[in-house]
C-alpha cells in the first residue's frame, strides 16, 4: 500500500526509459527526468470530469497533438518556430483561460516542449495517453 497515492502508471517508466535512451546532453537528461516526475505525479485530479468547465479540450487538445506531431520532426530551431506559431494560430480562436486558469505563456511553451519530447519517445497508445496526462499536469502547473 502506498498510503493512499495512487499507483504511478507503468507506461512512465517505460517513456522514460525511451526518453533516457535518445538524451544526447545534459539538458536531454534533465527533461527526461522532468518528464517523468509530471508522469508520475498525477496532480489534483486526472480524471476528465476535471476537466475545467467551459474549456473546449478536444479542440485544444487537437491544436496540442498537432504540435507534438510537427515539433517531433522539426529539425531546425526555426522548425520548431513555425510549429509554435502553428500553435498560437490553432488555439486563437479558443478561450485558453477557460482551459487553463493560470495562463501563463512560457509554462504553456515549456509544457508544449516537454508534450513534443514525450509523444517522440512514446511508443505505445498507453504511453501517448500518459502524455497526455502528463500535459494536462504540467499546464496545472
Amino acid at each position: 500500500d502506498t498510503g493512499g497515492d495512487p499507483e504511478p502508471n507503468p507506461a512512465c517508466y517505460d517513456l522514460n526509459a525511451a526518453c533516457i535512451a535518445e538524451a544526447q546532453t545534459l539538458q536531454d537528461v534533465e527533461a527526461c527526468e522532468a518528464l517523468f516526475q509530471d508522469c508520475i505525479d498525477p496532480g489534483p485530479c486526472d480524471d476528465p470530469m476535471c476537466e475545467e468547465p467551459g474549456c473546449p479540450q478536444e479542440e485544444f487538445d487537437a491544436c496540442v497533438d498537432a504540435y507534438a506531431g510537427c515539433a517531433e520532426v522539426a529539425m531546425t530551431p526555426y522548425e520548431v518556430e513555425a510549429c509554435s506559431a502553428d500553435f498560437d494560430l490553432c488555439v486563437a480562436d479558443l478561450d485558453l483561460q477557460l482551459c487553463m486558469p493560470n495562463y501563463d505563456e512560457e509554462q504553456l511553451q515549456a509544457c508544449l516542449d516537454q508534450h513534443a519530447l514525450c509523444t517522440a519517445c512514446a511508443d505505445t497508445a498507453e504511453e501517448l495517453a500518459a502524455c497526455q496526462t502528463t500535459f494536462d499536469n504540467c499546464l496545472d502547473g
